[in-house]
């Protein structure tokens, strides 16, 4: 795994571990190089309510005050819940539960 050099680097980096980001990435709803601020731009009444949750989680790990609950685990399908594991394991960080 190469080395995470910003804090904005390992958040994208566990943001693109979930598919919902992933495909507002491939139809160009996201930027190439979004931040959270970026999410705010996603046009929640079409999102579904796990996506929003996934949206929540990673604003929630950006800024701790960004609200996230997380029974809303429950609403996330396998690949949710593997990029979620992926963020507590740190596999996808190198550091279990990171915050940025």
């Amino acid at each position: 795994m190469k080395p995470i050099s910003t804090p904005i680097e390992g958040w994208r980096r566990i943001a693109l571990e979930f598919h919902a980001i992933q495909f507002a990435c491939n139809t160009r709803q996201l930027p190439e190089n979004f931040g959270p601020t970026h999410l705010a731009s996603l046009p929640w009444a079409s999102l579904t309510p796990a996506a929003q949750g996934v949206i929540a989680f990673l604003r929630h790990i950006w800024n701790t005050e960004n609200r996230f609950d997380l029974v809303q685990v429950q609403r996330w399908d396998s690949r949710h819940r593997e990029a979620f594991a992926a963020w507590v394991t740190g596999a996808a960080t190198g550091e279990p539960c990171r915050y940025f």
